[in-house]
């Protein structure tokens, strides 16, 4: 046993050091990284143990990896505070969604979310038979302007639609393997692009070295963008991975979910039907980052409708000229 228990701190603190210090490593050790508010919750055991057993090293050292925990946690609820520009911002609402190429009940799936009524769609794994929904249930008029340019691989793309007359800069760019869907349109005074992508899953065959180049390549990208910039979409990635986060943070931009204390919540189930189901939604990968001036004043997910990932709805404060 007491190797078993050393054995699981060990795995536990390369976990912690390695997010820490934005140790990238491998594919593997980037889906520890993301399971960390999971797998930590071992360490309150092994302190448990530690205590009842007087192995005081023990516990002392699971006591170090409870406090980070906790502490990792905390930092997820705790939301920023309100720019005082917020009062006098103009506001635009955004439904994100990933649609799920294999859904059952598209036409379901299409109406929920043209019932939301937000400002703008971003819908990844765009696939002909949700779109055919999205026409039923009345998206077309609903949502009159789209970007929407298929490329054959439905699991890997997106489309934005949008109720508000789309700007100049609006397309679909392509750098690598990665798909970048850009929709420019107005918020009072202002032009903000919303950026929509489908990071390459760490899980398939070299996904994970792609999936490197598709950040870097997102990075560079919004870099050069004007104005206000909101980047969403399925990043297959969660904000505990340090491989993601950092380069996020180093465009400038701030993960919404985080901001408005609820860094905990999570959109991607173990499955979209069947008996994995019925399990509770297993991490965030679909994440929403705000560039200055753009704050995050609402946001919370939607129902599935057949897919395995929760849909979210944003509403976003922007700031005015002047």
């Amino acid at each position: 046993m007491p190797y078993l228990t050393w054995g699981v701190v060990a795995l536990l603190g390369l976990a912690a050091v390695t997010s820490v210090l934005v140790v990238v490593g491998s594919g593997v050790l980037a889906l520890l990284h993301d399971m960390l508010p999971v797998i930590l919750g071992a360490a309150w055991v092994v302190l448990a143990y530690g205590l009842v057993t007087h192995q005081w090293y023990l516990a002392a050292t699971a006591g170090l990896l409870v406090a980070f925990h906790l502490g990792m946690l905390a930092s997820r609820m705790r939301a920023d505070p309100t720019p005082p520009w917020v009062s006098a911002a103009s506001h635009l609402t955004l439904v994100v969604a990933n649609v799920y190429v294999g859904n059952r009940t598209p036409a379901a799936a299409a109406t929920m979310l043209v019932a939301a009524g937000a400002d703008l769609m971003v819908v990844t794994e765009r696939n002909c038979d949700f779109m055919l929904g999205f026409d039923q249930a009345g998206g077309h008029d609903a949502y009159p302007h789209v970007v929407d340019e298929p490329s054959g691989r439905p699991d890997y793309e997106i489309a934005i639609a949008s109720r508000v007359e789309l700007l100049p800069g609006s397309r679909v760019i392509q750098t690598g393997s990665l798909r970048i869907v850009r929709a420019v349109v107005s918020c009072g005074e202002r032009d903000v692009s919303i950026v929509g992508v489908h990071l390459r899953a760490a899980t398939e065959p070299h996904g994970f070295r792609e999936w490197r180049r598709e950040v870097a390549a997102l990075r560079e990208y919004v870099a050069g963008l004007p104005g206000p910039v909101v980047v969403v979409g399925d990043f297959n990635s969660t904000g505990f991975r340090p491989a993601f986060t950092r380069p996020m943070r180093a465009a400038g931009l701030t993960e919404a979910h985080r901001a408005f204390g609820k860094g905990l919540t999570r959109s991607l189930k173990f499955a979209a039907s069947g008996v994995l189901s019925a399990l509770p939604a297993m991490a965030r990968v679909d994440h929403a980052f705000l560039s200055d001036g753009v704050h995050v004043v609402e946001i919370g997910n939607l129902p599935r409708a057949g897919s395995d990932h929760h849909p979210f709805v944003a509403t976003l404060a922007v700031q005015q000229e002047g």
